[in-house]
């Protein structure tokens, strides 16, 4: 499994420390059956600010060679280029634009998302959750797969594909 490189600020609070990486998660319709799949590979960095929300930043890079669907055969497949396209387009890229705190503390955080050299802009909720000496970020979304050049038109594929992402860091006192 790729290192996972986690940085994070945070503002007025202290430092954290990293816990075990989870995968960048997926899921897809394909003819009627749901794929799950991962990507090990990715980065972020988050600068966190407990006092002020709306001034905290996230950014991330998922590199496109460490997805897995747990079949070799399809996994490569994805890599070439009717789908990712790993060696011309490396890595995928989130960095946010604005971030605004909800009433129940949760974020809503608008970014540029860009695979295959193609940027939409998207919203993200985040949940934060507190727990004793750990803070998480939790997060899932919907994509348009087409809307990023990722596979062509298809009767059997789903254009909708539901990400996950976790990440619990500790506090270091």
């Amino acid at each position: 499994m790729k290192t996972f490189l986690f940085l994070l600020t945070c503002l007025l609070t202290g430092s954290f420390i990293q816990q075990a990486p989870e995968p960048v998660r997926f899921q897809i319709r394909n003819a009627g059956f749901k794929v799950d799949g991962t990507f090990t590979g990715w980065e972020a960095d988050i600068h966190y600010d407990e006092q002020n929300p709306e001034r905290s930043t996230f950014q991330g890079v998922v590199r496109v060679a460490s997805i897995n669907t747990g079949i070799q055969l399809r996994d490569k497949h994805l890599k070439g280029p009717s789908y990712f396209d790993a060696e011309t387009y490396p890595e995928i890229r989130i960095k946010s634009k604005k971030v605004q705190i909800l009433a129940d503390g949760s974020l809503q955080v608008s970014c540029s998302l860009t695979i295959r050299n193609k940027s939409q802009d998207i919203m993200i909720p985040v949940r934060l959750i507190r727990k004793t000496n750990t803070l998480l970020f939790e997060t899932e979304f919907s994509i348009n797969r087409r809307d990023y050049g990722v596979g062509g038109n298809s009767l059997v594929l789903s254009d909708d594909v539901r990400i996950s992402v976790r990440k619990e860091v500790a506090f270091v006192n």
